[in-house]
């Protein structure tokens, strides 16, 4: 049986998972390597395009509501970036 704390962390070991992929939603990765694996531009769960990278901060969430603080998405496959 995998711990909660291994499932939290699928992908990065060394930081929080803070982020998930649009449009599929899935997530598990801190926000840097989600963007090393944006670069790929496939989802690593279901290989669906990713279109963008939101990072949530998970450390003031209002019930299952996270707050988004930072993006990140392919448009036109060029990359831009907003950071609030």
């Amino acid at each position: 049986d995998m711990t909660e704390e291994a499932v939290k962390r699928i992908i990065c070991c060394k930081e929080d998972p803070d982020s998930v992929f649009m449009q599929c939603g899935h997530g598990g990765i801190c926000f840097d390597c989600g963007q090393e694996i944006r670069k790929k531009q496939e989802c690593h769960m279901c290989r669906q395009r990713i279109k963008g990278l939101l990072k949530m901060d998970i450390e003031h969430n209002k019930g299952n509501l996270y707050e988004v603080i930072a993006t990140v998405t392919n448009r036109d496959d060029d990359l831009e970036s907003v950071v609030s």
